[in-house]
């Protein structure tokens, strides 16, 4: 079931909202990890197959320390 959404339509970047993040601290075998989990809400009329998410980890100084990027495929 595809909604109202068709290819066709014009993406708008300023209807697709992230929402509901968090961020989590952990170890497993000395090693120190964080974990970030987010949700993305498309509210435009335009299907979005494809999308690459970016993280940008700062510390307390507010300097850039990692990024990450991934692209997600095949989205539904």
């Amino acid at each position: 079931m595809w909604a109202a959404c068709t290819p066709s339509q014009p993406f708008d970047q300023n209807r697709v909202l992230i929402v509901d993040t968090s961020l989590s601290y952990g170890q497993s075998e000395g090693t120190s990890f964080v974990t970030t989990i987010g949700s993305i809400r498309n509210t435009s009329d335009a299907l979005i197959d494809d999308i690459v998410v970016e993280v940008k980890y700062f510390n307390a100084e507010k300097k850039l320390i990692d990024v990450v990027t991934q692209p997600i495929y095949g989205l539904v």
